[in-house]
Order: structure tokens, then sequence, then C-alpha cells
């Protein structure tokens, strides 16, 4: 692991910090002077909840926080109440909007840098991938496009969750603090997007592959923290049943489970394909649906896991880090695989940091 001296903060780590924040605005300055599009219209120009915060409870309990009509099954609380929190600030205008997601992207960047940071205790490792991760083209979306602000939310917190896991970790005592803010992260990350559903498995899979015995939690620790997990997890679940009545946002992909396996199986070569080569990206890539597992794109999902795997079994040995980046990367992505269905194929914000 590495040592506290190691994680002291030098003049490198502040300029990696404002390239980074350079890269965002280079980027992404342009997108202020974007309109309300597709989504964007229901979900906030035209969504009349959003124009209040009294009650606050209502934005957990209604199915309309999120559409004026309630007819998508969505469940992201925390994203309408950004919506109104933000409607105190600026009127009802894109620019605002933009605006802030922008500055959300930017902080997410800065806090991928601060964990490889704390991963590497280096600069440049932790640099690379930051600066990666603020100028994805696959991120597009979820910055600029308002409506995907739950994106962007729900990568903050899971981050900054994640974090307080590792500086728990970082010390012998006074560890409850730091594990504590870790479980209250996931619960905002995924109150604001079911993709943060992944954080226990990746903090699991990091103190499994990283952490020696020694920094490891005690029995009855882990016991206490991953029930606050599971506690967590079951007050979404529950919640979001009786508000939108349901897990998934449509019916199986091509009507049975068999074909919408197909589905997920094209979905891990699309986005790993996404993540290497993201070029041909789309505002919708839904419609399309693969006729076998001989189709070409389920042959791709079948080998992109194969490959995946071996990498980082093959890595585990010569640099856990890596192995535990990939596996990351595959967590992550199980709940845009449409196991549950949902609406769109485009979410990458959480899998490409």
């Amino acid at each position: 692991g590495v040592n506290e001296k190691g994680l002291r903060w030098r003049a490198a780590d502040f300029v990696a910090v404002i390239v980074i924040l350079m890269a965002v605005a280079a980027c992404y300055h342009n997108a202020t002077k974007g309109a309300f599009v597709y989504d964007d219209n229901p979900f906030v120009r035209d969504n009349r909840f959003i124009r209040s915060l009294w009650p606050p409870h209502r934005f957990f309990t209604s199915r309309y926080a999120y559409s004026p009509r309630g007819h998508f099954n969505i469940y992201r609380p925390l994203t309408p109440l950004s919506y109104a929190l933000e409607l105190k600030l600026h009127p009802l205008e894109p620019t605002g909007f933009h605006l802030v997601n922008i500055l959300l992207h930017a902080t997410c960047s800065v806090m991928v840098f601060i964990v490889f940071r704390r991963l590497f205790g280096r600069t440049l490792p932790a640099a690379l991938p930051a600066l990666l991760f603020a100028v994805h083209p696959a991120n597009t979306e979820s910055v600029t496009w308002i409506a995907q602000r739950s994106g962007l939310l729900s990568l903050l917190f899971f981050l900054v969750g994640f974090w307080m896991h590792q500086v728990a970790l970082g010390r012998l005592h006074h560890r409850t603090g730091p594990l504590v803010g870790a479980v209250v992260m996931y619960a905002f990350s995924l109150f604001s997007k079911e993709m943060g559903a992944t954080l226990p498995l990746i903090v699991l899979a990091h103190d499994f592959l990283l952490v020696g015995r020694e920094r490891r939690l005690s029995r009855r620790t882990t016991l206490a923290y991953y029930g606050a997990y599971v506690g967590v997890a079951l007050i979404y679940l529950t919640a979001r049943l009786l508000v939108v009545g349901g897990l998934a946002q449509q019916e199986w992909h091509g009507g049975t489970l068999q074909r919408n396996l197909l589905v997920v199986l094209s979905s891990l070569g699309f986005y790993v394909r996404l993540a290497l080569v993201p070029v041909r990206q789309s505002v919708d890539y839904a419609g399309w649906m693969p006729r076998g597992i001989t189709s070409p794109a389920v042959v791709t999902g079948l080998l992109s896991v194969a490959i995946l795997g071996a990498m980082a079994v093959l890595l585990y040995r010569v640099e856990r880090r890596i192995s535990f980046g990939i596996v990351w990367f595959v967590l992550t992505l199980i709940p845009v695989l449409n196991i549950i269905p949902t609406v769109s194929y485009t979410h990458l914000t959480l899998p490409t940091n």
C-alpha cells in the first residue's frame, strides 16, 4: 500500500488539478450555449414539480418528481431536487443548468485524480486517467444533456464515497467517521441514479485485491459496514417499488428473457468498444436487437468478457492496481447492461473513470 508520506500533495499535484480543470473548460465551454433538447423538455423545462422546494419529501415520494406525466419508471429523487435548488439561483433557462453540469463534471474529474492519487501515491499515474476521463467523448452526453444530470451526481457521490473508504483504510484508528461517510455517499449516489448501486462491490474488490490483512477492517466492523450498505440498498428498492411500482423502466428487450440476455451480451461488447474507440456516437442507440447467439454483437460481447477476465487474472501478479481497474470497469457496467431493462444504452460515465 501507499504510506501516508506518499499521500502528501506536492506542487505537481496542484498543477495536475489545474490542467484537468482547463481541459474540462476547453472541451465544454461552448455547451453553455445549448438549448433544452429531448428529455430536457419534460424533465426540466415543462416540469412544474421543480418550481418549488416545499415540501422536500415529495421528491422522494412522488412518481411525478422526474416527469410531469409520471409515465417513466424512473426513481432518481436527488436529480429533480438539484434542479429545484438550482432554480433558486437562476431563472428557468438552459445556460445555468449547463454550467452546473460542467462544474459537476469538473469536480468528478478532480475526484478521479484524488482517488487515483491515493491509489498510486504519485502524480502522473493519477493525472493521466483523470485527464482521460475529463476529455473522454463518451461522457459528452452526461455533461451537455441537462436531463443526464443524474449520472454526474451519482458519480460524484460514488467517488467521494470510495475516497472515504480509502481514507478509512489508511488509518489504524478512528475509522468510523469515514466509513459512515462512505455509506451516506452510497445512499446519495443511489438516490441520484441506480448506477451507484455497485459501490459496495467496488469497495469489496478493492479490499480483496489491494489491501493487506493489517489494513483490513475487523470482522465486526466489516459486518456492520456491509450491513449498512445492504440496508441502504433495501431502503432504496422499497422506496422505488412503492413510488414507481417496479424496478425496470420497460419490458424485456425483444419481449422475452432469452432475447433480453442477448441484449446483455451485446451491450458488453458495445460498451467496451465505446470506451476504447468512442466514434459513431448517438443520442439514442435503442432499436437494435441481436438475432441469436451467433450474432456479431453477441460474439463480440462474449469475447470482451473472456479478454477482460484473462487480462485481470494475468495482470494480478504484475500490477494489481491495473487488475482492479479492469474489475472496476466490468462491475460498474452491471446496472447498464440491461439485465433489468432500461430505455437507453448510452451510460458510460461511471465505468470510464
